[in-house]
């Protein structure tokens, strides 16, 4: 409503107010109180409200841009992760500016909507591909100008995948990453609670009792048989040599020990064994010849009881003669 209707309007209300006071006989002052509120509203609608609804020329109304149609083709975006790649593709809308001036705008248009996606699916990792599809197909939905200004773009029908083997690989590495961190939770449980029984509950017999009689509080009767097993336990847990070799295995009352190897058998032993990996069999001609060699160094070095070992193992008979005596009762010539 412009200013003149609702100025009539407020006059035709008071005019109408004015007879209800004079036919009932209202108090003068109250009357003169309607006029003056009357007279103030007429003026604040004559100040306020506009003459007339403004008028729009057909010239002003902006007519709304002309989209056209192109497509981004398949193409690959990078992730966070190094070695996995999206397929990106969507369907491009776009209209130019006044500022136009490129000769395919076209090729602006997917460029921007590619630098868009791009951007976008930066922010997740890769295994987090269907919510970077939903987050693309809403930010991309919305027209923005290109960073040169000459073209509007907006894209729909978007998509994003991920190959098949891409997904398999991300929830098998997800799988791993979850094994380990459980690994690492119970190996951490269980370093806790060695080191809580062997520098804690066990560090002496007397320890090993309160603990018994702090998480035993109804078997009190049971902590004085068991002192003698929580002896024992407290002594084992400190690698007390006493009670480690009750459980050694024992022959004729002893405890029974491993007989120390043997230098010279050790040393056919360590020459069979490299030969076997050399592929060197030790009955052929080359083998035989490497036994000798190795049995002349040997004597040659002041080992003749590990050459003559050496020979023994390998069914070998060689004269040292030459080189140095192969007992201690032959006596080097020139000798007295």
């Amino acid at each position: 409503m412009n200013r003149t209707g609702l100025l009539g309007a407020v006059v035709a209300v008071g005019i109408g107010l004015m007879a209800i006071a004079l036919l009932g006989d209202w108090p003068v002052w109250l009357r003169l109180l309607l006029l003056v509120a009357l007279a103030i509203c007429a003026v604040a609608v004559w100040l306020v409200v506009p003459h007339s609804a403004p008028r729009y020329r057909a010239e002003e109304i902006d007519e709304p841009p002309t989209y056209h149609r192109t497509s981004t083709g398949e193409v690959l975006l990078p992730s966070t992760a190094a070695g996995y790649t999206f397929r990106f593709s969507a369907t491009v809308q776009w209209s130019s500016t006044s500022a136009s001036y490129h000769s395919n705008l076209s090729v602006l248009a997917v460029d921007a909507i590619i630098s868009r996606a791009r951007s976008i699916v930066l922010r997740e990792p890769p295994a987090l591909v269907s919510l970077l599809s939903k987050q693309l197909d809403a930010a991309l939905s919305v027209p923005r100008l290109d960073s040169s200004g000459q073209v509007e773009a907006v894209a729909g029908e978007v998509t994003l995948a991920l190959p098949d083997e891409d997904v398999k690989r991300l929830d098998r590495i997800a799988e791993l990453r979850k094994q380990e961190e459980l690994w690492e939770n119970e190996r951490r449980y269980q370093k806790n609670l060695r080191k809580y029984l062997g520098e804690d509950v066990f560090k002496s017999p007397g320890s090993a009792v309160i603990w018994w009689l702090a998480t035993k509080e109804d078997r009190l009767k049971e902590a004085e048989s068991l002192i003698g097993t929580l002896t024992r336990l407290s002594a084992a847990a400190n690698d007390e040599k006493a009670v480690i070799e009750e459980f050694l295995p024992r022959q004729n009352g002893e405890v029974f020990r491993e007989p120390e190897p043997n230098p010279i058998e050790e040393a056919s032993g360590c020459l069979r064994r490299l030969m076997e990996r050399i592929d060197l069999p030790p009955d052929s001609d080359q083998g035989i010849q490497f036994v000798h060699r190795v049995a002349n160094d040997m004597t040659a070095a002041s080992r003749p009881e590990h050459a003559q070992t050496i020979l023994r193992e390998f069914g070998i008979e060689f004269n040292y003669s030459d080189t140095a005596p192969l007992n201690e009762d032959s006596e080097p010539e020139g000798e007295p």
